[in-house]
């Protein structure tokens, strides 16, 4: 009697080990298609995102000649010349 409800705990087991095995066959498809899709199919997406994230286009007027530091300042000025030079060929 010990011999046979070994054995069909046996076969309970290895029921049991398929289900699980096919769950985690399961899971792991799920997890590598959607690596694909987000690797293959929706990089070009994922890529424009980052690169907004990372970088900032900020449009300020042309100021011709002022030179500033990084908090404002001015550092060189331009003055107004009125001296012509020619330069022979």
């Amino acid at each position: 009697m010990t011999l046979l409800s070994q054995r069909r705990e046996v076969g309970e087991f290895r029921k049991r080990y398929k289900w699980m095995a096919l769950f985690v066959v399961l899971v792991f498809a799920v997890l590598l298609g959607r690596m694909i899709q987000l690797q293959l199919v929706e990089c070009d997406h994922y890529a424009q995102l980052a690169r907004e994230n990372i970088t900032r286009t900020v449009t300020l007027p042309a100021t011709r000649g002022v030179i500033r530091d990084t908090n404002g300042r001015v550092v060189a000025t331009n003055r107004a010349a009125y001296n012509v030079y020619l330069t022979p060929p």
